[in-house]
């Protein structure tokens, strides 16, 4: 797409090392054939899984393929007994992903919680900050 990230390559390196280091990061890729066509970063502690980062190829994005990817994430989370999945939704309400199986929106919550992560808080409270500047719509 030619967006850049809100976040350094050095942020995404410390990241990775830490998170990698004490097996707390999942990434998962689909393929169509040899050719990538959709990541996703999955960061976790031990009671919650986090939906960090997503992309899909463009010419790939009608046939949803994060909507797989979520769905193995989701029995991934499973598979290491976490408790619940953080969609990190930064306006908070149902996202893409939530709308494409229909159904009623019910807003449980209109704010930021705290995160046990340190890691997790602060790139939440900069993408934040990033989309004010750029939206002046986040609360």
């Amino acid at each position: 797409s030619g967006a850049r990230p809100t976040y350094s390559r050095a942020l995404i390196e410390e990241m990775c090392n830490r998170q990698l280091n004490n097996r707390s990061l999942i990434v998962m890729s689909a393929f169509s054939g040899s050719q990538r066509v959709a990541t996703v970063v999955l960061p976790h502690d031990d009671q919650t899984i986090y939906y960090w980062a997503g992309v899909a190829r463009g010419a790939f994005r009608k046939a949803a393929p994060n909507n797989l990817l979520l769905w193995e994430a989701i029995l991934e989370a499973r598979r290491h007994s976490l408790q619940v999945f953080d969609y990190v939704s930064i306006y908070g309400g149902a996202g893409k992903f939530k709308r494409s199986f229909g159904g009623t929106e019910t807003v449980t919550a209109t704010h930021w919680e705290r995160s046990r992560s340190k890691l997790i808080g602060w790139s939440k409270n900069r993408y934040k900050k990033y989309l004010r500047g750029k939206h002046q719509v986040v609360h």
